[in-house]
């Protein structure tokens, strides 16, 4: 008599849940598995990252654009012979800051001032007392989303030429010397 004695493995069925729909650049998403009938398992994230850990967090870049990312589970059996996969995506807006260009010189006239070649306002008022604060009166800023941007200004008379980068939720300043 022949006994022949098999193990049946499940098919598992591959989930997970995330803790909010739309996030902001710099966020982290916690990813929560709720896979049944795995005991392996393959995060792939947007950035082509990849862990078998059973929940991951994963840190959204700050310089993320606008945008969806999506990420993917896949639910391993305990043989390896059988799995399922999940894909989900998320909504990412992108992390913004500001910038301000203001001036301490009061040998110049209104000075207009260009952020990446777009006319974003005129410094019409001169600090001498130290940085103002972001927004003051007479100075032109700007909320942009995180990066690196040109800056020229000029009076008419003189100009002024540079780069600023732009952090989330910071002021970064541009002074006209």
């Amino acid at each position: 008599m022949l006994t022949i004695i098999t193990a049946c493995q499940r098919q598992p069925s591959a989930d997970f849940t995330t803790d909010k729909n739309s996030y902001t650049a710099g966020e982290t998403v916690k990813l929560t598995n709720t896979s049944v009938d795995a005991s392996k398992y393959k995060w792939t994230m947007p950035d082509g990252q990849t862990s078998s850990s059973e929940n991951v967090d994963y840190t959204i870049s700050e310089n993320t654009p606008d945008g969806t990312l999506t990420f993917t589970l896949e639910a391993i059996s305990k043989n390896g012979n059988k799995s399922d996969e999940a894909v989900k995506t998320v909504s990412v807006e992108a992390a913004e800051g500001q910038l301000m260009v203001w001036t301490s010189n009061s040998n110049v006239n209104p000075i207009s001032v260009y952020i990446d070649n777009v006319n974003m306002g005129t410094i019409t008022l001169y600090y001498s007392g130290g940085t103002p604060d972001c927004g003051a009166n007479g100075c032109v800023t700007a909320t942009l989303n995180v990066g690196t941007y040109s800056v020229y200004a000029t009076d008419g008379n003189y100009t002024w030429n540079g780069a600023l980068t732009v952090s989330a939720n910071q002021c970064s300043t541009f002074q006209l010397q």
